[in-house]
């Protein structure tokens, strides 16, 4: 084996493609303010050792010491298996993933994924391989696989990395794919399985897909593995091109409909539904993320419920785990655009009736059983009849919510005005929000009203979304591939056309061309480019010209009040937060939680004096970060609890 001397060299070469904008920023409080606090305890354990594993490996690069070094090997094994303490049994997987997520971050800072490349080229290189080094490639490979896999920062750093996609792609695209045999009786099988299971993981997330998209003609390069008889390299094909076609490519799909097939036979044996006599090693997290993307083109929906999609997908959204029950909630409601299969969706016992419990749920899948009922209910008709509007969370119309209060005030005349009710909304597929910020703040710096979801800070629902859709003037669709793929976006835009309301199309990707659905909506319509190509501010000006006074109040008010933070704007005060909150002992939070009905949000019991009070200066002067915040913290996502919240915390 070539000594570290020659690795070293290739590690001082390596650089950050300087060609790719590296738009994430890295940071482990992403994910630890997720984390209550029992599980930001296990995590600042499990990263001590995690560290102590990482500082040993690199010490032993450092010496290179690491040909035939069992105890290198070791070190790396216990980076993939993070269970080093009994308290991860009494954990949700969704706690493990942010753990996992936040240790990626430690994995960068460290570099050592950097040596670890240059060792694993080295291993490569070698003709033969003692028993020991063979032990290394594997253990390597796993390491890219698992962290890959869990971080979209990790996949990110590997894309981008100066020459990795092209080494991984190397080891498998030469291969004869049919001549593959079984894992478990071919070395080769598995190296090339976990190479393209490396190269999958990359484009399972979007910022590193784009990266791999630019260097690979990833149809071409996968469309032979499905055509395996390995079952892992099948599936990985068959995912991989689901990533990336686009609605002319469904053929892809049709005309190799064993992919297809065994994909939804391995979801039926990874819930025990059904065996196929072997284990792949594929969760069916990780296999309803597949057919779900399977499910975002038209043109697979037919095939998939042909084979038999929708009972293993109902039995997943059935789970405790949140990103389980979410993948196959929005799988199911990507496959009910197609009008045709609504009757198959709704022929499963018990569905119709689940998907009314989860509407109503706090959980992260409230939204997408929410459109999926709202679909079916449509039935098998051309059109969509039944109003948005009438499928609630769990509400009668004149509740509380803090959306109808905003609703209320709007139709009340808001200070003795009638131009209120009519605004500019903007559609738009979260990756875009930075830009859609200073959109938004352009338009109401200009006087106009502008509706905006910030839905990832407050988990607004299809109703409030149907109430800004119903109220707008004029609606500006963000096109992009992520819009595309989003089933709420879909049923926004689907939405807009019911309601034959007037819509302008922004394109926000360069070279965007809308295909299936959304170039069918986008038509010959006259669209601005907002993806950067352009100058942005001179197409804003063209904006300007054709949105004209539409979404415009005749009112001298606020220009940059958009209707989620006018309803939750901090109260201005001439006082600061009071003292005596601050000195606020277990008692008088108890009591403030008990005589405000917060007993629900069982979170609020770590809540202090001196909290509450960083939590008051929080609201005034970060209101956006406040929200994400008691989100995070305590769980308080609903428009319901939002509201409790908010009723008893202006009392303070």
């Amino acid at each position: 084996m070539k000594t570290l001397r020659h690795a070293v060299k290739k590690f001082k070469e390596f650089s950050v493609d300087p060609n790719v904008d590296f738009k994430t920023t890295f940071t482990t409080s992403r994910y630890t303010d997720q984390m209550d606090n029992k599980v930001k305890n296990l995590y600042r354990r499990t990263l001590e050792k995690f560290l102590y594993h990482i500082e040993n490996a690199s010490a032993t690069i450092e010496a290179e010491e690491y040909a035939d070094d069992r105890a290198f090997l070791t070190h790396l094994v216990y980076l993939i298996q993070l269970d080093y303490f009994s308290e991860y049994a009494s954990i949700s997987k969704t706690n493990v993933k942010l753990i996992k997520r936040a240790l990626a971050i430690s994995f960068i800072e460290s570099q050592l994924h950097l040596k670890l490349f240059t060792v694993l080229q080295s291993v490569i290189e070698q003709e033969s391989l003692g028993k020991v080094n063979f032990n290394l490639k594997v253990i390597l490979l796993n390491v890219y696989t698992s962290f890959t896999d869990g971080s979209e920062e990790f996949a990110y750093e590997m894309s981008t990395l100066k020459d990795f996609i092209d080494f991984i792609v190397n080891m498998f695209k030469d291969v004869n794919a049919k001549a593959l045999k079984p894992i478990n009786t071919d070395q080769k099988s598995g190296e090339v399985s976990m190479a393209m299971g490396v190269f999958y993981n990359c484009l399972l997330h979007e910022n590193s897909k784009e990266v791999i998209k630019e260097k690979f003609d990833v149809l071409d390069l996968m469309q032979p593995f499905t055509a395996s008889k390995v079952g892992i390299v099948i599936l990985l094909a068959t995912f991989s091109m689901a990533l990336v076609a686009d609605e002319s490519q469904s053929n892809k799909f049709s005309s190799n409909r064993a992919g297809v097939s065994y994909a939804i036979l391995s979801l039926k044996q990874a819930l025990g539904l059904e065996s196929l006599g072997n284990n792949d090693g594929w969760t069916a997290y990780e296999l309803a993320k597949g057919i779900g993307r399977l499910a975002v083109n038209d043109g697979n929906k037919q095939l998939l419920v042909d084979n038999g999609a929708i009972e293993p997908l109902y039995k997943l959204s059935l789970s405790d785990d949140d990103e389980e029950a979410s993948e196959a909630c929005e799988a199911l409601w990507n496959l009910a655009f197609k009008v045709e299969l609504r009757k198959d969706i709704l022929a499963v016992g018990g569905l119709k009736e689940s998907m009314e419990r989860l509407s109503k749920s706090d959980r992260p899948c409230q939204k997408p059983a929410q459109g999926l009922l709202w679909l079916l209910q449509q039935g098998e008709g051309k059109e969509m009849n039944v109003p948005l509007s009438t499928i609630k969370s769990g509400k009668k119309k004149n509740d509380d919510t803090v959306f109808n209060k905003l609703i209320d005030t709007d139709t009340q005349n808001l200070a003795g005005s009638k131009t209120r009710k009519g605004h500019i909304m903007i559609s738009y597929q979260w990756g875009n929000q930075p830009l859609i910020k200073e959109i938004k703040s352009g338009l109401a710096k200009r006087g106009y009203n502008v509706w905006l979801d910030i839905e990832k800070m407050n988990g607004s629902t299809l109703e409030a979304m149907a109430e800004a859709v119903e109220q707008s003037q004029v609606i500006l669709v963000c096109m992009s591939p992520k819009y595309k793929q989003s089933a709420n976006c879909r049923m926004e835009a689907e939405y807009t056309l019911n309601c034959k309301k007037e819509f302008i199309p922004l394109i926000m990707t360069k070279n965007y061309k809308p295909d299936g659905w959304l170039g069918f909506m986008l038509g010959a319509k006259l669209f601005f480019d907002f993806s950067g190509k352009y100058d942005i501010g001179k197409k804003f000006e063209e904006l300007l010209k054709e949105i004209g006074e539409r979404g415009k109040s005749s009112l001298q008010i606020q220009p940059s009040l958009d209707l989620v933070q006018e309803v939750n704007a901090p109260q201005t005060t001439a006082t600061p937060p009071s003292e005596s909150v601050k000195s606020w002992g277990k008692s008088e939070i108890n009591t403030w939680i008990e005589e405000n009905n917060l007993s629900y949000i069982r979170k609020l019991k770590v809540l202090t004096g001196k909290k509450l009070d960083a939590l008051k200066r929080l609201h005034k002067e970060a209101p956006e970060y406040f929200y994400q915040m008691i989100k995070n913290e305590f769980g308080i996502a609903s428009l319901d609890s939002i509201a409790d919240f908010m009723e008893a915390f202006a009392k303070i």
